[in-house]
């Protein structure tokens, strides 16, 4: 039998797993390993609906020239969800790839010129981790360590991208990284190589930024001035919306301002009194990194119009508004402005 020509960088996996197992933190693990290894990357997640217990698929396509549309066909179904088993299978051409969990799948009779790479996941998982909740999240972790064995990613990188992703919660970081490791041990022990699909780390690769669309979509919106925003919580609309928040609170906030007085001034039983020739002077910085997007500082010195509370009533001037209502611009007071800017 021929060796199949090796296809590096090159295919699309479909991950056909349960809406709120815990699914998309593995399958976002994956996807931004394969992305700090330089490949050209991108990836969808496509559910029905964002309810616990549906089935929800994942697709992570790579391709040397930076493809990003997803294609019609994967080459490669990582299988775990009974549910959705025949159709996901049905879909399957020859020369593809399939991994799924053999503790709760049966696939049948395989298809010719198909490689099949069985797994219990379920049973692995039951029988390392001690809570229901632990072995059905980690179950997805444990395919990714099997695939990370199989295609050839980088485990360093991989393991850098978990010990990222759960930051500061060292007990998630050691469980995932317990399961990734069994699903390698257990590739290497189980699971000769019988594909041609592999990846491999480019070299010098330009560095790359992964932001899901709708956290674009918030920063576009903050970017663009909108301070106020409404919705439905719902997906898949409640992610924009939280991401809004959030870059709000760091990239919408006011400019740190101070104000003082140059000319005529006194301070009258904790009152501040100013006249017609003293100048507002507002000093405005705006530190990084949170830019408030105000591009000027405009103020209003509106005098009284009531001669007894002016300060020097021997003078006029000092004691009515210098500016009609509403203000606008005058050539000779250009401290006069239109009230709507």
């Amino acid at each position: 039998m021929s060796t199949p020509q090796k296809i590096v960088n090159n295919f699309t996996i479909k991950i056909a797993t349960i809406n709120g197992t815990g699914s998309q933190s593995a399958n976002n693990i994956l996807f931004k390993t394969l992305v700090r290894m330089g490949i050209p990357t991108s990836a969808k997640n496509l559910f029905p609906s964002n309810i616990q217990g549906l089935p929800t698929w994942f697709y992570i396509r790579t391709n040397p020239k930076g493809y990003q549309s997803m294609k019609r066909h994967s080459e490669v179904l990582i299988a775990v969800n009974p549910a959705s088993m025949g159709q996901d299978l049905a879909e399957v051409h020859p020369g593809d790839v399939v991994i799924y969990d053999e503790t709760t799948l049966n696939i049948g009779t395989p298809k010719e010129n198909v490689t099949y790479y069985p797994v219990p996941l379920t049973k692995i998982a039951k029988n390392t981790f001690d809570t229901p909740r632990l072995r059905s999240l980690l179950t997805n972790t444990l395919y990714v360590g099997v695939m990370a064995e199989i295609f050839g990613l980088d485990k360093n990188i991989l393991r850098s991208v978990i010990e990222d992703s759960f930051k500061k919660k060292q007990k998630a970081i050691d469980v995932n990284l317990k399961a990734i490791d069994l699903g390698i041990q257990y590739a290497k022990e189980h699971l000769p190589k019988k594909d041609p699909y592999s990846y491999e780390k480019i070299k010098n690769a330009k560095p790359q930024i992964v932001i899901e669309g709708n956290a674009a979509t918030a920063l576009g919106c903050i970017m663009g001035g909108c301070t106020v925003d409404a919705w439905y919580p719902i997906t898949p609309a409640s992610s924009l919306n939280e991401a809004m928040d959030s870059y709000g609170q760091r990239l919408r906030t006011d400019p740190e301002t101070k104000k003082h007085f140059e000319g005529p001034q006194k301070i009258d039983d904790g009152v501040e009194w100013i006249d017609g020739v003293t100048q507002v002077v507002l000093e405005v910085t705006d530190p990084e990194p949170h830019p408030s997007g105000i591009d000027k500082t405009w103020y209003i010195n509106i005098l009284s119009e009531n001669e007894d509370a002016c300060w020097n009533s021997q003078d006029p001037q000092y004691c009515y508004p210098i500016c009609d209502s509403p203000y606008e611009a005058y050539e000779d007071a250009p401290q006069c402005i239109d009230a709507g800017q």
